[in-house]
């Protein structure tokens, strides 16, 4: 299982429109509510998966764009078998 989470506009100078933002990203996780990163959480998901959803504390920017304030999100998430599945927010602005 993998996930990428893409902006549809430049975030910064590193993060240009449409590259993978998931390592400024960080869930809760399910047990005990600490932060972690995407990558070790998809490593333990096994462990903690106790329930239908296993993202349901939150997903979590970082750090604040520093060039376009206004995003839409994509959340794409590959499973072992291949499939993807993706949804989009609605546009933010952050500040």
């Amino acid at each position: 299982m993998s996930v990428k989470i893409i902006s549809n506009n430049d975030f910064d100078s590193n993060h240009p429109k449409g590259s993978d933002l998931s390592l400024i990203f960080m869930l809760k996780r399910y047990y005990n509510d600490e932060l972690s990163s995407i990558k070790d959480y998809l490593k333990t998901l096994k462990l903690e998966y106790q329930n239908n959803y296993p993202f349901q504390k939150g997903v979590f920017l970082q750090v604040a764009p520093t060039m376009v304030k206004k995003h839409k999100f994509k959340i794409a998430i590959t499973l072992s078998d291949g499939r993807v599945i993706e949804s989009e927010t609605t546009e933010l602005e952050l500040t």
